[in-house]
């Protein structure tokens, strides 16, 4: 840093001068998109925000390439900018006719794709009436569970403000908001000739319908049922072995919301997250299988996520407090544990 570090009241100054700056650069960590939303080219951004680290005597950022990280001496700052910019969102609100509590802008929200479809978008009218004046964003994130596991962490920063995806938790650096545990449940459409014996599901009868990246999912059903995971295995990894020969070609979907279109369809037996397959149960275009057995619990769950800097953010609050309810509603979650 060049110069002198000026007085402690210049530097403030300074700062509450720059705290546009320096507030978006803490929620994004990424110049240009922090850059892209104030208006201000990523090297306009650099110097502001060098001249603030020169000002104070410290470096408020860490940089690694592109990517930014606070400085301990910013992690010491951020409390007070949040504070700061918290106060004056709360004070333009007051300023204008949706009084002071409203809150207002653009959420940009990141999710699965059958999350979305399945769960949350039938639901955004509650939160819509609750908060009129926030405009929900909403794309999808990827999803590839080959692994067993997602990375719920490669999310772009500078496309969302916060995600809704699976996972075990435990994400360092990241603001997780548990909402509801995985509980998967075969199903199918009423009317399909099922055996008697939940043991022969897939060996008579229709086909067991797949998750392209999760082709562990049926065997491991079968394991917490009580029955024998091997007859269970996709049919191409082994025929002829124990319950794979003969069996009908299987269909595999990459998505939970297209194995629920083609279930209700006819085309198969399908094992889905409970909490997805809700709709269609409660209006009749699918029924349980083996409602006997009980539902397989992954250990996994679908989590809010977001920076730890953007976790005070008065939209991102306002949406975690909606979505928390939701997830809490008997009717509508999977789980009863919900976790901070």
């Amino acid at each position: 840093m060049k110069g002198a570090p000026l007085a402690t009241d210049a530097a403030a100054r300074l700062l509450a001068a720059e705290l546009a700056v320096i507030e978006a650069a803490c929620r994004h960590m990424n110049l240009t998109a922090a850059g892209r939303e104030i208006g201000l080219g990523q090297s306009v951004m650099s110097r502001r925000i060098a001249a603030v680290e020169a000002a104070l005597g410290v470096p408020i950022f860490l940089r690694d390439g592109r990517r930014l990280r606070l400085s301990p001496q910013g992690a010491a700052l951020l409390p007070a900018i949040r504070a700061a910019s918290d106060r004056l969102e709360a004070a333009v609100a007051m300023l204008s006719a949706a009084g002071p509590d409203e809150v207002a802008g653009t959420l940009r929200l990141g999710t699965l794709p059958t999350f979305a479809a399945a769960w949350l978008a039938p639901r955004l009218t509650g939160f819509a009436a609750r908060h009129p004046a926030v405009a929900i964003d909403l794309s999808t994130i990827g999803a590839d569970f080959a692994d067993g596991r997602k990375d719920a962490v490669t999310w772009d920063g500078e496309a969302v403000d916060a995600v809704i995806s699976w996972g075990r938790g435990g994400w360092r650096g990241f603001a997780a908001r548990r909402l509801f545990d995985e509980r998967v449940i075969p199903v199918a459409a009423p009317g399909l000739a099922l055996p008697d014996d939940p043991a022969r599901l897939g060996r008579e009868g229709p086909p067991l319908i797949r998750h392209t990246t999760r082709a562990d999912l049926w065997p491991d059903w079968a394991g917490a049922a009580g029955l024998p995971p091997q007859g269970f295995r996709p049919s191409a990894q082994g025929a002829g072995a124990d319950g794979a020969a003969g069996r009908r070609a299987e269909p595999r979907f990459e998505h939970f919301f297209m194995i629920l279109a083609a279930a209700v369809a006819g085309l198969g037996i399908a094992l889905v997250p409970e909490a997805f397959a809700r709709a269609d149960l409660a209006a009749g275009r699918l029924q349980r299988v083996a409602p006997a057995l009980p539902a397989l619990r992954s250990g996994a769950a679908y989590w809010l996520i977001t920076t730890d800097a953007l976790s005070t953010h008065p939209r991102i609050r306002a949406f975690r407090e909606w979505i928390t309810e939701e997830a809490a509603e008997p009717a509508t979650v999977t789980s009863q544990n919900l976790a901070e």
